[in-house]
């Protein structure tokens, strides 16, 4: 799925500022495709989750990548360690919340753009990996 949202303008902005600013764009794409977004920014010690969300019964951990530029790929960067660790943050949330016989799927959420340009481009990547 791919789309495009407007962004609000702002000044020159960090790269975490960018990375959170991402998140709200993805977190606001899944809620006006029907997901009910129930966490952000999870964080553990050995992992984190950047959104979680639910639809249609199905439990929804989805990474959030932000580009400013169509360099480096996004999606390529969610592997190996980091994969792992995102599986195992996943787990610990199930876990904590008494979910662990919850329909899970792992998704990843490209966003390409910057705070203060006209729009963001979005693309959705379902079961990206498990």
């Amino acid at each position: 799925m791919s789309a495009t949202y407007q962004n609000q303008k702002t000044d020159k902005v960090s790269r975490g500022a960018i990375g959170r600013w991402g998140e709200t764009v993805a977190a606001r794409y899944l809620e006006a495709h029907g997901f009910h977004v129930i966490a952000r920014s999870v964080r553990y010690r050995d992992g984190e989750l950047d959104i979680v969300a639910v639809t249609g019964g199905t439990l929804y951990f989805v990474e959030v990548k932000t580009r400013t530029g169509e360099g480096y790929g996004a999606i390529e960067s969610v592997a190996g360690g980091k994969r792992h660790r995102f599986i195992r943050a996943a787990r610990r949330f199930c876990s904590e919340r008494g979910l662990t016989d919850a329909s899970c799927q792992f998704d990843c959420v490209v966003v390409l753009g910057r705070p203060g340009e006209a729009t963001a481009r979005i693309r959705h990547y379902r079961n990206c990996f498990i």
